[in-house]
């Protein structure tokens, strides 16, 4: 009998192990690098965008779009909800009255543009690269599974179930901390 309970407990320990290995290792693994590949191909819209003529390599607002998308893809694997959820919430209690300015001058060579299709496009692409941040983030976290788990249910009941996406645009959008988390991405490589 106790040859088969340790025979048991040592194929439970493998499977485990092994568990481990595949949430922790290879998950992980996959989801940054998933991640970066659909940062890569904004920074290949944004390439072939430039190289078409709509706007110059050299302009400070593709720079700018640049240099986020090069942050966003060199520390993607630095990239962690709990912080993002402490910066969010240190962010309600000790408001940054300076986040919104930054973010502000950071933007500035883009928001300067003239109205139009490049001005539109380039803003697209900076919401489109904080949408994936933000789904970067919520995705990979328990402790937001968790939570969305019992919102899921508690918008169930209410009846107002809102898709996905809406809920993470409103999150990326409307949420106290977010612009302290872009100028943190965009001055991260300073330090």
């Amino acid at each position: 009998m106790s040859t088969a309970t340790d025979s048991n407990l040592l194929h439970v320990a493998i499977w485990l192990l092994f568990a481990w290995f595949l949430l922790f290792h290879c998950w992980k693994n996959h989801r940054v690098d998933s991640f970066r590949q659909r940062l890569f191909a904004i920074r290949d819209e944004l390439f072939d965008y430039a190289a078409a003529g709509h706007i110059s390599f050299d302009h400070p607002a593709y720079g700018t779009l640049r240099t986020l998308l090069n942050r966003s893809i060199r520390f993607a694997h630095k990239l962690r909800f709990s912080e993002a959820l402490l910066i969010v919430l240190a962010e309600r209690v000790w408001p940054n009255p300076h986040a919104s300015h930054e973010l502000l001058r950071i933007l500035q060579p883009i928001l300067s543009l003239p109205d139009g299709d490049v001005k539109g496009r380039l803003l697209a692409w900076q919401s489109q690269i904080l949408l994936e941040v933000v789904r970067f983030l919520f995705t990979g976290s328990p402790l937001f599974f968790f939570f969305a788990v019992i919102f899921g249910a508690v918008s169930l009941l209410r009846g107002a179930v809102r898709s996905v996406s809406d809920l993470l645009s409103a999150l990326a959008t409307g949420v106290p901390g977010i612009d302290s988390l872009q100028v943190l991405a965009f001055e991260s490589e300073a330090q």
